[in-house]
């Protein structure tokens, strides 16, 4: 870690609205992404998300689920679940100081069973003890607060904060992360 840092003291992030490419001038998205019983011997998920605005992230977060998942869709929702928590805060905090969001905040997702769960309310089975953490995203999808949509994994810039990975992938989305280049899938 301290050998990247002083390779890259050099860096900094980078907003320009006009290169934004997936958004819109001054429009807040959102990437969110789990892994799955990663951390031995706990069993529990590590997840990721992170927030950006104007072509460069303005939040980020990784960290250890408190919650065990029983699959990859309960703890790609406990992702999607501290996202969307995140992106509430940003918004009320753009319209604080006059960037108010018109739009429902996109968060870009990799597991269709995570957003059909959340955009359907669909908590039965093994699913149902998830219920009440989940119904605020629900809500927050019908009061068009937030928007999911499913993306490839490779655009996913959140999977940078979910486990280690091959160097060329951790470039590029990390470029797309500062806002050095206009599109994630740009190569290095």
């Amino acid at each position: 870690v301290l050998r990247y840092v002083y390779c890259n003291r050099h860096r900094s992030i980078t907003y320009c609205a006009s290169r934004s490419t997936t958004l819109a001038p001054g429009q807040l998205g959102a990437y969110a992404d789990s892994s799955w019983a990663d951390v031995i011997p706990a069993c529990k998920s590590t997840y990721s998300y992170v927030l950006m605005l104007n072509n460069a992230a303005v939040s980020w977060r990784s960290a250890l689920s408190t919650t065990i998942a029983t699959s990859t869709a309960a703890a790609e929702l406990i992702a999607l679940c501290s996202c969307a928590q995140e992106v509430a805060w940003a918004r009320k905090f753009l319209s604080e100081i006059g960037f108010p969001q018109l739009s429902p905040t996109t968060i870009f997702e990799d597991t269709a069973a995570a957003k059909a769960i959340a955009e359907q309310s669909n908590f039965k089975g093994k699913n149902k003890h998830y219920e009440l953490r989940w119904q605020f995203i629900c809500e927050f999808i019908e009061r068009g607060i937030i928007r999911i949509e499913k993306i490839p994994r490779r655009l996913q810039l959140a999977d940078l904060g979910t486990g280690p990975r091959p160097y060329p992938d951790f470039i590029r989305l990390s470029r797309s992360i500062y806002g050095d280049d206009f599109s994630p899938e740009v190569q290095p």
